[in-house]
C-alpha cells in the first residue's frame, strides 16, 4: 500500500550550513566527494523542527542536514505569504548571530516528506542556491561544486543551538514591534554584495520604521496632562512631522547622536 507523501515548501540557508544532532560530527572525505560516493542521506534527512511566530501565527519548520527549511504546504501558508515568513525567520537567525542571507521566490522549491525522516525529492528551483542543494542531494553535481562538502566542521550547527539563536533574534525584533524583518535582511544582503541602490531601497524603509518607533517611545508616549489626546494626534500627523523633522527633533533631545544623524542626512 502506497502512502501519500506530504508536500512541503523548501528553501535553503545560504551560505551553506550543515545541521547536525547534539554531539554529532559529520565529515566527507575528498575521495567520496570526487567520486560522488558520499552519504547524501546526511543532507536530506530531517534533523528536527524549529518554530517561529510571525504575523500572529506559529509556523513549524522542518530542518534538514543541508540547511533546508521545510514548511508543510497544505493549509499552512499561502504562496504569496511564504517569502515574508521565510525571511522573518532568517532575519531573526541573523540577528541572533547566524550567518545567513535573504531569499527570494527563486529560492523556494517544493518537495515531499519521505517516510517521516527526509525531505526527498526536491525540485531544482530557479536560483543557484536551490540548484546546488538539489544536485548535491541527488549526487549529480560536478566535482568543482561538490567540493562545497569538504571540511564541513566550521559550518555545522545543532538544532538546539539554532533554537537558542532564534530566541535571541526574537528578543531583538520584539523590542521594535514595527520593524520589517523582510526589508532589514534584504537590505543587509544587498549591502553585503555591494548592490547599493537595492540596499538603500530596503534599508531606508528600516530607517523610517526605527525613526517612527523612537518618535513614539520618546515623544508621543511622554505627552501627558490636559489635551494630551489631541496633542498625541497632532504629533502623529505625518504631513507636519515628516521623517526628517522627527529625526531633527530626536537629535536635539539627544536620542539620535550626531554621527548617526549626519549619516542619515547624507543618505537622504
Amino acid at each position: 500500500m502506497n502512502r501519500k507523501q506530504e508536500s512541503v515548501y523548501v528553501t535553503y540557508i545560504y551560505p551553506l550550513q550543515f545541521v547536525v544532532h547534539e554531539n554529532e560530527r559529520i565529515d566527507f572525505s575528498i575521495e567520496d566527494i570526487n567520486n560522488l560516493t558520499y552519504d547524501h542521506s546526511l543532507l536530506h534527512r530531517i534533523i528536527g523542527t524549529i518554530t517561529n511566530r510571525f504575523d500572529g501565527r506559529d509556523i513549524e519548520y522542518l530542518v534538514c542536514g543541508d540547511g533546508a527549511l521545510g514548511i508543510k504546504a497544505e493549509g499552512t501558508i499561502s504562496e504569496d505569504d511564504i517569502i515574508v515568513h521565510y525571511n522573518d525567520l532568517l532575519c531573526k537567525l541573523f540577528l541572533g548571530g547566524m550567518n545567513v542571507e535573504a531569499i527570494t521566490n527563486r529560492d523556494i522549491v517544493t518537495g515531499n516528506i519521505y517516510e517521516s525522516k527526509s525531505i526527498w525529492p526536491v525540485d531544482f528551483g530557479e536560483s543557484w542556491n536551490s540548484h546546488i542543494h538539489a544536485e548535491l542531494r541527488m549526487k549529480v553535481v560536478g566535482v568543482t561544486d561538490a567540493i562545497l562538502l569538504y571540511q564541513p566542521e566550521n559550518r555545522m550547527i545543532t538544532i538546539e543551538k539554532m533554537k537558542g539563536i532564534l530566541n535571541k533574534g526574537n528578543m531583538i525584533v520584539g523590542a521594535i514591534p514595527n520593524l520589517s524583518t523582510f526589508h532589514l535582511l534584504n537590505g543587509i544582503t544587498e549591502f553585503r554584495h555591494r548592490n547599493w541602490p537595492s540596499a538603500l531601497t530596503f534599508l531606508w524603509v528600516v530607517v523610517e520604521e526605527i525613526t517612527d518607533y523612537l518618535w513614539l517611545q520618546n515623544i508621543i508616549d511622554n505627552v501627558t496632562g490636559e489635551n494630551s489626546k489631541k496633542r498625541k494626534e497632532m504629533l502623529k500627523d505625518t504631513r507636519t512631522y515628516t521623517i526628517s523633522v522627527k529625526q531633527e527633533i530626536l537629535l536635539q533631545i539627544g536620542i539620535l547622536d550626531e554621527k548617526i544623524y549626519n549619516n542619515i542626512f547624507e543618505i537622504r
